[in-house]
Formats: structure tokens, C-alpha cells, sequence
């Protein structure tokens, strides 16, 4: 690795480092992430390290993480993978519900998995 390629990396660790510190709004976080990203990118000629894109996406999803009642304030919340599991779980498909209703003796929920889209 040559000296200049760490001065990048350690530049854009420390831009990093300044933008996730600052509180703005979600779509001044999005416009300078996606800013940073894209300056680094250009003079650089590559992606950035994996780690401080972790942190960008961290930076990004700060708000939707500490929201009790995401899944019902938004349109497309972002489920951990204890919430999908609960999810799928809690909700049936439509083609179940249709024979449920026309069926009395059919009164179990049609199992579903994690994997299996909603």
C-alpha cells in the first residue's frame, strides 16, 4: 500500500468522522453522504474502505433505529431480523385468509417462513 493511498483513507475516515458527528436532517445526511462518497470516488478512483461506509450507512439509518413505532409511522421501515421473523409470523396471505373464511375447520395460520416474501 503506498503512502498516498493511506493519506485517502485516513482523509476520508476523518471526513467520516466529522459528518456522522453533526445532526441534520435525513435528507441533508443522505445528499452528504452520498456527496463524500462521490468526491472521494472521483479523486480516488475507487470505493472507500468497508468500514467507513458501515459507518455512512449507520450514520443514515441513526433515526429509523431508536423509532418504537417505525413499521407504522412508514411507509418501507427497515426490519431487523427479529422483526421480519415476527412479521411473517404475525401476518397470513391473502389465498389463506380465502380459504379460512370458506373453511370452519381450517382455523390454523398456513405457516410461513422468514425467507419467504411478504
Amino acid at each position: 500500500m503506498s503512502a498516498d493511498s493511506h493519506d485517502y483513507k485516513d482523509s476520508f475516515r476523518k471526513a467520516v468522522t466529522q459528518l456522522v458527528s453533526q445532526d441534520m436532517p435525513v435528507p441533508w445526511r443522505v445528499k452528504a453522504v452520498d456527496d463524500l462518497i462521490e468526491a472521494y470516488v472521483a479523486q480516488v478512483g475507487e470505493v472507500p474502505d468497508g468500514q467507513q461506509l458501515e459507518r455512512l450507512a449507520n450514520y443514515l439509518l441513526r433515526d429509523s433505529v431508536n423509532q418504537p413505532d417505525k413499521v407504522s409511522r412508514t411507509e418501507y421501515p427497515a426490519l431487523n431480523e427479529g422483526q421480519w421473523k415476527l412479521r411473517c409470523r404475525r401476518e397470513m396471505s391473502s389465498e389463506h385468509v380465502g380459504v379460512m373464511a370458506t373453511c370452519s375447520k381450517d382455523r390454523m395460520r398456513k405457516k410461513r417462513y422468514y425467507c419467504e416474501s411478504a
